[in-house]
């Protein structure tokens, strides 16, 4: 892809983030024009009068704003933003281009602290408080003591609109733009969220295996770089359209009559599909955000319904889509797909985890469920290789490690337990070479 291509692709995918930042700076702008103006006259020369105005906008509070609703690769386009109203305030000079650098880079490191928004506020209160300090000595290093005295005062109305500016721009961010912020994943994350309540009391089977798809995610994304407490919060919500008819789930069934066995097909496939569009209904009627709202719409993409035969590929046997097109989107259904297959296996070992794993990444793949995500081969796997550690952490007590051969080799005698150990396993490689086409478990794994 062409460097043109890449920047046109970046656009596409975070055009409402983009849009946001660019909405940001000209509530800024205004804010900043119409309020703040009427308080700072001072008696200086006219360019350092407009460098003192721009010193009352709260730089620091952008800094916390970039680091809480932003991602990485969005902060060059957004520093360019930044640095306009400065310029077309007060010309460019080093003072009005060095102190908001400052002033973001001191709010951005602050802003690594913040776990809620209780703490939040504080910080912000804090974060205005520094840029106080920041003013002045910038003005300082530049200019000395003159007007020294003006900057210091028109610095003290940041008290107020520091923490309020930032306080509009989170919540446009969050309910007008449906902006997956920290603060907002993290509340849907926590365990005493209403709707997860709901969901281990409705569906108990669903919600463990949300949790654990959730972390196998949370595991991926941080791997390779991607928003993991949005995969987290994916992998817990991905399903939660299960609660409108829970006994239609392997999982909530706890091996009483399966009740598929006592409908039509078409039926069935159309309920086993709808826990998607419940899902949604849910999501939207909860505030969880767009986000949320396409993890949930395209974790299955368009695959096959594994419940039946997958060689059998009639339209009406697969999912609705839309495919995944964002690497968040991708991981959670690998992990929702991995989960969901290592949890109906009989043998336990590290060599069918690895298997496993291995198959639904190379599944979503040929099927080109996952085309559209953006996972270069590296990705995929460190991928791999997350996935892995993390079945291993969830079924630690369940992995059969000893077998007959490693009883011999540790020196152990112990009467009548040398006889209860398997033979040596395969080796994980080639277990996974043998394995082919077949998915493991059979077809009614997913």
């Amino acid at each position: 892809m062409t460097n043109f291509g890449r920047l046109k692709k970046y656009f596409g995918e975070r055009k409402s983030t983009l849009a946001f930042g660019l909405i940001s700076q000209v509530v800024v702008f205004i804010f900043f024009f119409f309020l703040v103006k009427g308080f700072v006259l001072p008696s200086s020369g006219e360019a350092q009068a407009k460098e003192i105005l721009a010193a009352s906008i709260p730089f620091v509070s952008l800094g916390i704003l970039l680091k809480i609703v932003f991602d990485k690769s969005d902060i060059p386009f957004l520093l360019l933003l930044i640095l306009i109203p400065p310029l077309l305030i007060a010309g460019p000079s080093f003072f009005t281009f060095f102190l908001p650098l400052a002033c973001l880079a001191a709010g951005y490191a602050i802003a690594v602290s913040v776990k809620d928004r209780t703490r939040l506020t504080w910080i912000a209160i804090l974060g205005a408080f520094s840029q106080i300090i920041i003013n002045p000595t910038v003005w300082y290093m530049v200019y000395g003591e003159e007007s020294l005295g003006k900057v210091f005062f028109s610095s003290l109305f940041l008290i107020v609109t520091g923490p309020g500016l930032l306080g509009i721009l989170v919540y446009i961010g969050e309910e007008v733009f449906g902006l997956p912020t920290e603060l907002k994943l993290m509340d849907i994350c926590s365990e005493a969220n209403p709707l997860l309540r709901t969901l281990r009391n409705a569906a108990p089977g669903t919600f463990y295996h949300s949790v654990n798809t959730a972390f196998i995610a949370e595991e991926g994304a941080m791997a390779i770089g991607a928003n993991r407490l949005l995969c987290r919060a994916g992998g817990l919500y991905h399903d939660i359209g299960k609660m409108w008819k829970p006994e239609y789930y392997s999982e909530n069934q706890f091996g009483e009559e399966n009740v598929h066995d006592q409908i039509s097909k078409d039926v069935s496939r159309l309920i086993i599909i709808s826990h998607i569009e419940e899902g949604i209904k849910l999501a939207e009627k909860h505030g969880l955000g767009k986000s949320i709202e396409e993890l949930i719409r395209r974790h299955h993409g368009n695959a096959p319904l594994y419940y039946y035969d997958p060689r059998i590929r009639r339209e009406l046997d697969r999912y609705p889509g839309p495919l995944p097109n964002s690497k968040e989107q991708g991981i959670v259904m690998l992990s929702d797909s991995i989960e969901a297959t290592a949890r109906s296996l009989t043998e336990m070992s590290e060599g069918e985890l690895t298997k496993v794993v291995r198959f639904v990444i190379g599944r979503g793949v040929k099927d080109g469920q996952i085309a559209g995500v953006g996972f270069s081969e590296r990705d995929l796997r460190i991928l791999e290789e997350a996935f892995i550690k993390s079945l291993k952490i969830i079924y630690h007590n369940r992995i059969f490690y000893p077998s007959q051969d490693g009883m011999l080799l540790r020196g152990a005698d112990e009467a009548g337990l040398f006889e209860k150990l398997p033979p040596a396993p395969e080796a994980a490689d080639e277990a996974a070479e043998k394995d082919g086409e077949r998915g493991p478990g059979g077809f009614e794994y997913h």
